[in-house]
């Protein structure tokens, strides 16, 4: 994913609007019922952030109770695998997880949009507290679960309370987060941002 994913942001950022949805259409088609499903997510998260501009400026003509009803279908939808009736095993159902899981992220995007929308969210989003969770996100989500197992495994022999463990997982997981971010992450954004400037001098 971290291979393909750069390939879709050029592709995204160099197309057009009809072409950035046929894109959208044929990579859904091509990874429709296979391991790598969530590259359409990614790629939808892609054009969101592209488009995001268009978005706010629809949402900010809508009413508040059209916002609270939209809310409350992308809560829905959001959990449409807990109200459903299906037992969401593999080929249980015709299309597996894959409605389910874009059920999910269009809710989260119109939840986001409509958010980030609104001036005084925004701002609140701007709070150092958010902007650190913002920066860490991405190795606290490749890090927690093996946190996770690895501190409920070396808790599990005194038998701690699952609050303890959780707490404990969450902190460590925050941390080794905010070290990977500071120590890897940020190093490799700028030896990225530099090799794409030599690129770019080179060929233009």
């Amino acid at each position: 994913m971290s291979l393909v994913l750069p390939f879709f942001i050029i592709l995204v950022s160099k197309s057009k609007g009809w072409y950035n949805i046929l894109f959208f259409i044929i990579t859904l088609i091509l990874i429709y019922n296979r391991f790598v499903g969530f590259l359409g997510v990614f790629y939808l998260g892609i054009l969101i952030a592209k488009y995001r501009h268009y978005f706010v400026d629809r949402v900010k003509n809508l009413s508040t109770w059209v916002l609270i009803i939209l809310i409350c279908i992308c809560i829905v939808a959001y959990n449409i695998g807990g109200w459903m009736p299906y037992n969401y095993k593999d080929h249980s159902h015709p299309f597996q997880f894959f409605w389910r899981d874009y059920a999910n992220t269009l809710s989260c995007c119109i939840i986001i949009i409509i958010v980030i929308s609104k001036t005084r969210t925004a701002v609140l989003l701007t709070n150092k507290t958010f902007i650190f969770l913002g920066d860490i996100s991405y190795s606290f989500y490749l890090l927690h679960l093996p946190i996770l197992i690895t501190v409920t495994s070396l808790c599990s022999a005194v038998f701690l309370p699952g609050l303890f463990i959780f707490l404990c997982s969450l902190a460590a997981a925050i941390i080794v987060a905010y070290l990977s971010f500071r120590f890897i992450e940020k190093p490799f954004q700028w030896y990225a941002k530099v090799l794409v400037k030599k690129l770019h001098a080179k060929h233009f």
